[in-house]
């Protein structure tokens, strides 16, 4: 069994952002010392009170806590994909993920805040909650193919990588390699960089309280976080996680690769 924490300051009230970050780093040595294993920061948008007290780019808040700490892990409970572009998600958690030596969980989720995701991307109007699933499932496979496939190229619903029928104009400093290009000279594969420090890729954490989240989590061979719930419903949860196949034969058994985030 592993403890982590979130750091959650009086909802409802209105704290200067500046004492925030300074008890986020507070507690996040505190959590250090107790040897807990990873600070997880959530990610909330447009709060005029104040609400949680939660950064709106998990990233960079995990960046700041890794500096101003010497070996916990941090994880993004979670990164809103569908308020994200997916390769920028790639580039920057990896990029996080080598700053930090490998200190990262990778934590995802679609949202639950309706008003929030449509200011971002009409895509992820929940509204339409199949819709949004799909956006969501879609960028997490973007962001693992961009992580592992080189040449790396996607066609989707929602995204098409390299965008289709743009040509190299500056053969000079982009040369036309053969993985990458078509003959005429058209964008045809890509590479992101850098490349997770943790090989494939840091662990994925999906955050569901749905049997069917846990079940393709454990398929896929990622993590789940879920909010405390009656024990019954938990349980069906984690039954759902220990008797999906998992997509390399690992077997799990109940409680095997979850979490309960409890506030």
């Amino acid at each position: 069994m592993r403890f982590d924490f979130v750091p959650f300051f009086n909802p409802g009230e209105n704290i200067p952002w500046n004492r925030v970050v300074k008890m986020m780093r507070e507690q996040t040595n505190l959590a250090e010392q107790a040897d807990f294993t990873t600070v997880w920061l959530t990610e909330h948008h447009f709060a005029h009170n104040g609400y949680l007290n939660a950064p709106p780019n998990p990233i960079m808040m995990s960046l700041d806590l890794a500096s101003h700490s010497k070996k916990i892990r941090v994880g993004q409970a979670p990164i809103v994909l569908p308020d994200w572009h997916p390769l920028r998600v790639a580039e920057d958690v990896a990029l996080l993920d080598n700053m930090t030596e490998g200190r990262v969980d990778f934590g995802v989720a679609k949202g639950i805040n309706e008003r929030v995701t449509l200011q971002f991307n009409k895509e992820a109007d929940r509204r339409d909650n199949e819709k949004s699933y799909r956006l969501f499932m879609e960028s997490l496979e973007v962001i693992l193919k961009a992580w592992t496939q080189d040449p790396f190229n996607h066609k989707g619903e929602f995204y098409e990588f390299p965008v289709p029928g743009w040509k190299e104009t500056n053969r000079f400093l982009m040369p036309l390699e053969k993985e990458y290009h078509s003959e005429d000279g058209e964008y045809t594969g890509m590479y992101i960089h850098p490349r997770p420090y943790q090989q494939p890729h840091p662990p994925v954490w999906l955050m569901s309280n749905s049997p069917h989240t846990y079940k393709l989590a454990a398929e896929r061979g990622f993590n789940v976080i879920g909010m405390s719930s009656p024990p019954g419903k938990l349980v069906s949860c984690w039954d759902a996680y220990a008797n999906a196949d998992s997509h390399d034969g690992t077997i799990h058994k109940s409680g095997d690769g979850v979490g309960v985030c409890a506030v």
